[in-house]
């Protein structure tokens, strides 16, 4: 059955349209080989885990905090980026370091951050728990709070956020 795309205001309103809608539906896949796939992302479970994100992010930031995206590739960026439009914070995409090119991928990082004003930084457990090995010696990303993402705590149990809107200011690049 094919659905049609429904009209909507936002980015955000579009996503949870299209969760409504058509929960198991694909909404994205990660190949592993060009053909086989080994991770999924259905709109339900897009929309259900930007949500999460969201209310981490209104739990601990004010609307229009910078927030810097550290995520390897992989389809656990799309709904943290959603996550930043629900709360109506800023999305700062970035690669984590490279630990092959630390010195030049932690110098573009740091960049990133300053120049952006950056205030937090969600990522996988993973590259937080890798990354603190590396920026040791960079206080201001040390002194951001961190949240991996892919962690079930308590801080990112499902809620509904206050604000299920993006905003044209919703991506620094």
């Amino acid at each position: 059955m094919q659905h049609a795309i429904p009209s909507a205001e936002s980015l955000g309103a579009l996503l949870s349209a299209r969760a409504e809608q058509c929960p198991e539906k694909l909404l994205l896949q990660n190949l592993d080989d060009g053909i086989n796939s080994s991770e999924v992302l259905t709109f339900g479970e897009a929309a259900l885990n930007a949500r999460r994100m969201a209310t981490l992010l209104q739990n601990n930031f004010k609307p229009g905090a910078a927030i810097l995206l550290l995520y390897p590739p992989g389809l656990e960026f799309v709904p943290a980026l959603f996550g930043c439009f629900y709360s109506e914070c800023l999305a700062v995409p970035a690669y984590p370091p490279d630990p092959m090119r630390f010195e030049t991928t932690l110098a573009r990082l740091v960049a990133i951050a300053a120049d952006a004003n950056v205030e937090g930084v969600l990522t996988t457990a993973f590259v937080r728990d890798a990354s603190m090995g590396m920026v040791g010696d960079v206080e201001r990303l040390l002194k951001l709070p961190w949240f991996a993402t892919d962690e079930n705590t308590e801080s990112s149990l499902c809620a509904t956020p206050n604000t299920p809107a993006d905003t044209a200011r919703g991506v620094r690049a």
